[in-house]
């Protein structure tokens, strides 16, 4: 099983803009770049700030894990959200 991700580049922000996947995982290789590709097409077509660079890429997941919830921070004052 593998997990789509992409990471956009955009003029005027100082670090890139991490997407991830939030279907199911894709049973093959092929199906999930073609996820990350759809998300990247998805995105340039909603975004109207300009996209310089992007990459789509796959992590390969064992059937019974589960994605751990990725914590907020406020970067101002370092704490969880």
């Amino acid at each position: 099983m593998f997990k789509a991700m992409a990471v956009l580049f955009i003029v005027g922000l100082s670090e890139p803009v991490i997407l991830t996947d939030q279907l199911e995982p894709q049973k093959t290789l092929f199906a999930c770049m073609a996820r990350g590709a759809l998300m990247i097409k998805t995105a340039y077509q909603m975004s109207e700030l300009a996209i310089v660079k992007a990459e789509a890429f796959c992590l390969e997941q064992e059937p019974g894990d589960k994605q751990k919830p990725i914590e907020k921070v406020n970067p101002n004052e370092g704490q969880k959200v």
